[in-house]
């Protein structure tokens, strides 16, 4: 068994839209019963590319209308549709991301960025890799404790929340 001893610099990108890949992608099931991808999001501006949040693209159930918006802005539509979460490996988009001041986070005591599904103009949080919008962020970083976090949550903190909308 490996173990990391080294302590790493907790932080968040501030709230803004950033261009980002998706590198992880899992299919989960709700508490409610639902399917839904975990899609882990890579900021690829920062150097060395850095995680600028998860999200959860609901496939069923209520909030299947958003994940679908999420999907076409990926390149999917109802005629192509994904066939697998690994076909989300490798897609970009611009992802307009928040502060989560969801009970859940704060119950936590994490600082997260969460997807900010009303953005203005944007599919759900998201727009399509060649539609850059006004606005977009090329590379920046704050600290999670300046974010006033007690801690950072890991990946396998955001791996549980099954919630499409973070608030």
């Amino acid at each position: 068994m490996e173990i990391d001893w080294e302590i790493k610099e907790a932080f968040l990108f501030p709230p803004g839209i950033y261009l980002a890949e998706v590198v992880g992608c899992e299919e989960r099931t709700s508490r409610k019963g639902d399917g839904m991808l975990n899609v882990e999001w890579l900021h690829l501006a920062s150097s060395p590319p850095k995680r600028l949040c998860y999200d959860n693209l609901m496939l069923q159930g209520g909030g299947a209308g958003i994940g679908t918006k999420k999907l076409q802005a990926l390149g999917f539509s109802k005629e192509k549709p994904p066939t697998s979460a690994a076909a989300l490996i490798g897609k970009r988009a611009w992802v307009c991301v928040k502060k989560d001041d969801s009970d859940d986070a704060k119950q936590r005591g994490k600082a997260r960025l969460a997807v900010d599904i009303s953005a203005e103009g944007s599919c759900c949080g998201y727009w399509a890799e060649d539609d850059q919008p006004t606005g977009a962020v090329e590379s920046s970083t704050l600290t999670a404790f300046e974010l006033g976090a007690t801690s950072v949550e890991t990946s396998e903190d955001a791996k549980d929340d099954d919630m499409d909308v973070p608030f």
